[in-house]
């Protein structure tokens, strides 16, 4: 027979025994504890996840707002003029080897612009009106280009010796001129009469314009006064 009284007596005597079963109270306690520090634990893990979550939110919002705000490559902010293209000749591209045939000479001559300091070319024509403005620039500052020893040279293109010779005992050129062969005159594409070309010692271009102004010529003496007035 089961005897009540023996429960009892197990219970007390057993000092820390509940319900029969045998489990410790500390034992209880310590599962107890763990549960709370899992529970802790799980909170945490989340709430980290959480900000580092919002913190991809935060730096991807930013950095597509500045890719809006900032202007795309070569857009011109507003209110300000666009700068002009580069002129296509730059540094690093040379002028055909020029040859002049002047009148009186038997033989055409090969100008080296390793010479001068720099050289100034134009292709000019006995025939064309705007070639006489070029001609009258350089006769009124040629002691300026000699002094600096920079080169003016009067290519005539589409021309003959004979046109060539009037012309020069009528306008008495104070710079190297003749009759530019066609080869060179080819090599440029058949450029528009007049043209001039800014060379380098080396024979690098480095200005060219298109039937200059006397305000185009007069901007590029400024410039050779600011390369050589030193």
């Amino acid at each position: 027979m089961f005897d009540s009284r023996s429960v009892d007596n197990h219970t007390e005597s057993a000092g820390g025994v509940i319900h029969g079963r045998g489990l410790p109270m500390n034992f209880l306690n310590r599962r107890e504890s763990e549960g709370l520090t899992m529970v802790r634990c799980e909170i945490s893990g989340r709430l980290v996840f959480s900000i580092a979550v919002c913190l991809l939110l935060r730096t991807a919002f930013a950095s597509s707002s500045a890719a809006a705000s900032s202007p795309a490559p070569g857009a011109v902010p507003v209110g300000e003029k666009a700068t002009p293209n580069p002129e296509p000749y730059r540094r690093r591209i040379t002028l055909p080897y020029l040859k002049l045939l002047a009148p009186g000479q038997k033989q055409a001559i090969t100008f080296e612009p390793r010479d001068w300091r720099f050289s100034y070319i134009c292709v000019v024509g006995t025939w064309n009106k705007q070639s006489l403005l070029v001609h009258n620039y350089f006769q009124k500052n040629i002691d300026f280009f000699v002094r600096y020893k920079i080169a003016v040279v009067g290519a005539f293109s589409h021309d003959t010796i004979e046109n060539l010779t009037a012309w020069a005992e009528q306008m008495k050129p104070r710079y190297l001129f003749g009759l530019a062969q066609t080869e060179f005159v080819d090599n440029l594409k058949n450029p528009k009469v007049p043209s001039c070309w800014l060379l380098s010692r080396e024979g690098q271009i480095l200005m060219k314009h298109e039937t200059p102004t006397e305000e185009v010529l007069g901007s590029v003496y400024d410039k050779l006064k600011q390369w050589t007035e030193f």
